[in-house]
C-alpha cells in the first residue's frame, strides 16, 4: 500500500498538534502568568477600578471563565489520552474497520477533530473572557501579558486552526490517492 506512509505522517502530525495544544492549554490554565503575575484563579487588584462593570458582572465573568477553564482542562487531558492511543495503538493504515459495526471505517482524523475542536472552542471562550475582563489594563500595559497568556493563544490556535488545516490536507491527498481515475470535471468536459 503506497500511501500508508503519508497517511501515517498526517496522523502523527495531527496527534502531535493535539498533544502540544493540550499541554499548552493545561499549563496556561494552571500557571499564574497571565497578566502581571496573576492567573485565571486570582482576582487582580485593578479589577475593582473598572467603572464600566458592576461587581456582580465581574463575578459572573470570573465564574464562567473558571467553568470553561476546568472543562477545557479536562477535555485536554482526555485529548492527550486519545492522541497517545492513536499514535501507539492504531493500525498502520489510515482507517480501520469497526469490529462493533462491521462495514464501517473508523477515521482517526475525524476523532481528533471531534475531541479538539470543542476543547479549543471552550478555551477560546476562557481566553476571550480574560481579554474582555482586563481590556482597560491591556490597552494601558500590553507588556504585562505573561507566558500563560501566549501559550494559551498557541493552544487554541493549534486546536482551532492548524488541526483542521492538517485534516483537510490529509483528506485532499487521500481523496486523490484513493481515487486517481476520478476527475473533478463532469464526464462530458473531461
Amino acid at each position: 500500500m503506497p500511501g500508508c506512509r503519508k497517511d501515517w505522517a498526517f496522523r502523527e502530525l495531527q496527534c502531535l498538534c493535539g498533544i502540544l495544544g493540550s499541554v499548552f492549554l493545561m499549563y496556561s490554565v494552571c500557571s499564574p502568568y497571565w497578566y502581571l503575575n496573576t492567573g485565571l484563579w486570582e482576582q487582580s487588584k485593578t479589577d475593582s477600578s473598572n467603572d464600566t462593570k458592576t461587581e456582580t458582572e465581574l463575578g459572573k465573568d470570573s465564574e464562567a471563565e473558571m467553568v470553561f477553564a476546568v472543562l477545557s482542562f479536562i477535555m485536554a487531558v482526555s485529548g492527550v489520552c486519545v492522541c497517545l492511543l492513536i499514535m501507539l495503538c492504531w493500525p498502520s493504515s489510515n482507517n480501520a474497520v469497526s469490529t462493533l459495526n462491521p462495514g464501517r471505517d473508523l477515521y482517526p482524523g475525524t476523532l481528533l477533530l471531534l475531541v479538539f475542536l470543542p476543547t479549543g472552542f471552550f478555551f477560546l471562550i476562557v481566553w476571550s473572557i480574560f481579554i474582555k475582563h482586563h481590556q482597560n489594563q491591556l490597552t494601558a500595559n500590553i507588556a504585562g501579558l505573561g507566558s500563560s497568556f501566549w501559550l494559551g493563544f498557541l493552544a487554541w490556535l493549534l486546536m482551532l486552526v492548524f488541526l483542521p488545516v492538517i485534516y483537510v490536507m490529509e483528506q485532499c491527498i487521500c481523496l486523490i490517492k484513493d481515487e486517481p481515475n476520478k476527475s473533478l470535471l463532469p464526464k462530458d468536459q473531461a
